[in-house]
């Protein structure tokens, strides 16, 4: 410990100890000296040490009969925003004491109001955190008795610490009920030191979460301590409270153990197939987490016990969901190699070596998404920087060229001049002969000033007229022209790039449609999202069916959160002036925002049906672009 600290400290104990003995002036002393060691803006944790000084100061101040000046410093220190609860606590009630003997009644009743409130509050809070303390407690003990199964005490434990944890959850969810009940009509009392409905609802939906988990738990020790009806019974319990239509607290992961937990009971009972229904859970669903995506959440030796019992019982393993992730996900984003091993093995013999080697390639893939969408660009988003989407390419390229394994998933950023796609009068295509396609990085490195990069967003109509087509385009080349027009607007939007300066990215273009290159088209599906990111404008070629292509939605989703992170990004609609005829021509208007464009696109059509869980997973990573959250 810094030296200047030790000191600190054992002044601060010797003014502690006079102030015991009721040595007002001694204890001035010695917290005077503490104060000026620590005035020295370099003096470890100088601010928090500053306000202790203060605080014990302004005790002593009262006790010389110096009201006013205690009151004063205290008034200050109350609302210092570092100030923590529990010491805003103590000045509370110091200040109602200054208060009073000053003949401020009033103020020496709100503030010994304040100082009732906030300590409840914070007993509150404790008890809370002695709930969930019995529970992880009980757990612990259960894992103990199962390593010496002789140990019963062990097991008696863990069954009466999940008791009280249910118990306790109970008793405090009745207090939120009546204690804090003025909370729900805004006291200002209570909103005064943050009791408030936001408060009391997070309360009581942690404290109904920490239940059902108790409830849960309990089940694996009845199950150890062979009391196979009682663990049936609550097993069920626990399925049943987290699965009431009330229960809007209940976490997906939560309600899968739940199941998990109902189904260990009723298997150890021997009540084969109605456990094998629980480890199912939901069967047929898509978009729920399921027994063993909750327990992969969470990789441990425990878990894989039980995991290996979800599996055995035929559990579908390709299962995924909210967040478009499955069981094998959860593993390799833990780089957990024995439950990825064992979820290998558990695809092979469910499904085959084919489609094992398929789930392993889109987990690969949604793990590398991952890295790049949300550990990679979104802290660049997060900077603000003048020159984000320049970093965001520098990024890509540097994972590309650091990361075999990310070579193999996606490919590089390939663009099709302005001049070129004008001169072509039809929509280029990767298969042609005259192939405009150019990388990213040989553009910059030829020398041209910064590229201004557009991605088009479109629908394919060439089966419009032809279903047996594989153009995108119609035979009068309807979309091209439309391009076109909305390229010539965006050239007079911004008249400082020059227009040998654009760069367009067009699907049909930019991705080995034909996959001439085996494994080539995938790599480029695989970079659209992440290209879309690169881009400096999003151009949305619209049409009355455009609203309900999931491809296209997707794609305006992304571009729309990346417009709110950065400022730098742009989303233009073009939209016909008479979509009667077949003229080209169109109103180019920037894009609505996300409040006027709700559509989630893994609702919207797909050519593909394949494709909608890609798009799942799509949706909820262009949101957390935008967004931070983590369960607790």
């Amino acid at each position: 410990m810094n030296d200047g600290l030790v000191k600190f400290e054992g002044l601060i104990n010797r003014a502690a100890q006079h102030k015991q003995a009721a040595q007002w002036e001694l204890a001035e002393n010695y917290l005077r000296d503490a104060a000026k060691l620590c005035s020295n803006p370099r003096f470890p944790n100088h601010n928090q040490n500053n306000v202790r000084v203060e605080l014990e100061l302004a005790e002593v101040l009262r006790r010389h009969g110096n009201f006013a000046e205690a009151i004063k410093s205290q008034e200050r220190l109350v609302n210092l925003r570092e100030i923590d609860e529990m010491r805003k606590t103590k000045i509370y009630g110091e200040l109602g004491v200054n208060y009073r003997h000053t003949n401020r009644i009033g103020d020496a009743i709100e503030a010994f109001q304040k100082h009732y409130n906030l300590a409840a509050k914070l007993e509150f809070e404790m008890r809370a955190e002695i709930c969930r303390s019995t529970s992880n407690l009980g757990i612990a003990k259960l894992q103990l008795f199962l390593q010496d199964v002789t140990k019963t005490v062990y097991l008696d434990d863990s069954i009466n610490l999940q008791k009280e944890r249910i118990r306790t959850s109970e008793k405090l969810l009745d207090d939120l009920k009546t204690t804090f009940a003025s909370a729900t009509k805004d006291d200002a009392a209570m909103v005064d030191v943050g009791i408030n409905k936001a408060w009391r609802s997070l309360w009581r939906d942690r404290l109904s979460m920490w239940r059902a988990i108790g409830m849960s738990r309990i089940v694996l020790s009845y199950v150890a301590a062979k009391k196979f009806d009682i663990a049936v019974t609550a097993g069920l319990d626990a399925v049943n409270t987290s699965s009431a239509p009330d229960a809007t607290w209940a976490d997906p992961t939560v309600k899968a153990l739940c199941r998990f937990s109902y189904g260990y009971a009723l298997q150890a009972n021997d009540q084969i197939p109605e456990a094998k229904i629980q480890f199912s859970y939901p069967a047929g669903a898509t978009a729920k987490c399921t027994p063993a995506i909750a327990l992969c959440k969470e990789c441990s030796d425990e878990n894989r016990g039980y995991l290996k019992m979800v599996i055995d019982s035929g559990a579908d393993l390709t299962a995924y969901d909210e967040v478009g992730y499955n069981a094998l996900d959860y593993a390799i984003f833990a780089n957990d190699t024995k439950t990825v091993t064992m979820l290998k093995d558990a695809l092979a013999r469910q499904f085959g070596v084919d489609k094992q080697a398929e789930e392993i390639r889109a987990a690969e893939i949604r793990k590398y998404f991952r890295e790049i969408f949300h550990s990679q660009f979104r802290p660049i988003l997060r900077e603000g920087r003048t020159d984000c989407i320049k970093m965001l390419r520098a990024k890509f390229t540097e994972l590309l060229r650091k990361d075999p394994g990310k070579r193999t998933r996606f490919d590089k950023l390939r663009l099709v001049s302005y001049e070129d796609f004008k001169d072509r009068q039809a929509l280029p295509r990767w298969n042609m002969d005259d192939s405009f396609t150019r990388e990213f990085d040989q553009i910059v490195a030829s020398g041209a000033r910064v590229p201004f990069l557009i991605f088009f967003s479109y629908r394919w109509i060439g089966k419009e007229t032809d279903p047996s087509s594989k153009n995108p385009d119609s035979p009068d080349n309807y979309q091209y022209r439309r391009m076109l027009d909305a390229l010539e607007q965006i050239i007079d939007r911004y008249p400082d790039i020059e227009s040998q300066d654009i760069y367009i990215w067009l699907d049909c273009a930019c991705i080995d449609q034909e996959d001439i290159e085996v494994g080539r088209r995938d790599r480029g599906i695989n970079t659209l999202p992440i290209v879309v990111a690169q881009c400096d404008a999003m151009i949305s070629i619209t049409d009355d069916q455009y609203p309900s292509r999931a491809w296209c939605a997707v794609e305006t989703m992304i571009m729309q959160t990346l417009k709110e992170s950065s400022n730098y990004h742009h989303w233009y609609v073009h939209t016909l002036l008479d979509a009667t005829t077949r003229d080209p021509w169109g109103m180019l208007e920037p894009g609505p925002d996300r409040r006027q464009h709700v559509n989630r696109p893994s609702l919207l059509s797909l050519s593909v049906e394949s494709d909608r869980r890609y798009i799942e997973f799509l949706e909820r990573q262009s949101m957390l672009l935008g967004e931070a959250g983590a369960r607790t």
